[in-house]
């Protein structure tokens, strides 16, 4: 399993890192962080994180877990989580390069 978990002030800076050392070696890609995207959860906290952190792990093939509203959700398949595209609602979700759920 490869993780990426840090501040998500890093994680765009991480991008290039993420792909070499962690997508390309790993059958499952994790990013995780403890703060909110209002669109990604189902409390009503503010935004905290923007869009770039999750479109790098999306971009990646990898799932994304966060935590902070104290609830839990899971998006279906999405090709673009900027506008929350969905890309598949059948399950199994194949995760692979361009698709995520959060």
């Amino acid at each position: 399993i490869g993780t990426l978990c840090s501040p998500v002030s890093i994680v765009n800076s991480l991008s290039s890192s993420f792909t070499t050392n962690v997508a390309s070696a790993s059958k499952w890609r994790v990013c995780s962080w403890h703060k909110n995207q209002h669109l990604m959860q189902v409390s009503d906290n503010t935004d905290e994180t923007g869009w770039d952190s999750y479109e790098v792990c999306r971009i990646n093939g990898a799932m994304t877990v966060t935590g902070h509203a104290g609830s839990y959700s899971r998006t279906h398949l999405l090709s673009d989580t900027t506008k929350q595209t969905i890309d598949s609602t059948t399950s199994p979700y194949y995760l692979k390069p361009g698709k995520t759920i959060v």
